[in-house]
């Protein structure tokens, strides 16, 4: 097929910037859901005539028109929370401000953050990362900023010996008060209890939006999608996708 030459060239990521343009035209979702179908469909047409190797929309999904969006917090309310702990000086205030600016800065699950063990985390100022498992016990690495590593340093120094108490065998990062593992309820309470004295409203803070608020600045800051969805821990790229239409909408960072 003679017109197709230059077809090949097409990849999934050329496809996602067609998406965010759209989005950036303030498009519907029904417009780019259709926009979506015709290419898809044109680019399997090629693919079946053998013009091009693969289709590079393939694993890719169309918004779905009316689904409701996650809705990432502002940098500023970000910044608020994040201050939060650092108004106390107590061990479990160390924690707290571990656990959060880990959560913000890798986009762990409130389950993988709560399993984490002391030796996931390296501390090294040259390569600092977790390591954790996810779904389908799957490990992945994640590096971490300064900050982070930081405030995950004070913690293990200055935190978590104090927590530990007389329960030397035990490996877990993030204590509770009776030097025991914290549980997922114990960290939603605390998130809560630090949204509320950052004034932000309740129900717009918990675990999930914060991994969404990683996910959709990373993007605004020009990560590819593909190393969002690795970070993220996600085993299909659709699933990362949504995060394009959150991050281009209208009124965000």
């Amino acid at each position: 097929m003679d017109n197709a030459a230059g077809w090949e060239c097409v990849s999934q990521d050329t496809i996602l910037s067609f998406i965010v343009e759209l989005r950036n035209k303030l498009c519907a979702d029904a417009t780019v859901s259709r926009k979506f179908s015709a290419v898809r469909s044109f680019l399997q047409f090629l693919h079946t005539e053998g013009d091009i190797p693969l289709n590079p929309t393939e694993g890719l999904e169309p918004p779905r028109v009316g689904k409701s969006l996650p809705k990432p917090l502002t940098v500023q309310q970000m910044d608020d929370l994040l201050e939060q702990p650092a108004k106390r000086a107590t061990p479990e205030a160390l924690r707290d401000g571990a656990m959060l600016e880990l959560t913000c800065a890798t986009g762990l699950r409130i389950s993988e953050l709560v399993s984490l063990d002391v030796d996931k985390v390296s501390l090294d100022s040259h390569n600092p990362y977790v390591r954790c498992i996810g779904k389908g016990s799957k490990e992945r690495l994640i590096p971490i900023h300064a900050r982070a590593l930081q405030a995950v340093a004070a913690y293990i120094d200055g935190g978590r010996p104090r927590l530990l108490k007389v329960r030397r065998s035990n490996t877990a990062l993030f204590l509770n008060r009776r030097g025991d593992r914290l549980t997922r309820q114990g960290f939603w309470l605390l998130l809560k209890q630090y949204a509320r004295a950052a004034h932000i409203d309740e129900e717009q803070v918990s675990a999930r939006i914060l991994r969404h608020s990683f996910a959709t600045n990373m993007l605004r800051g020009g990560a590819p999608l593909p190393t969002v969805q690795e970070r993220l821990g996600h085993a299909q790229l659709s699933t990362t996708q949504i995060y394009t239409q959150v991050a281009t909408a209208k009124g965000g960072r």
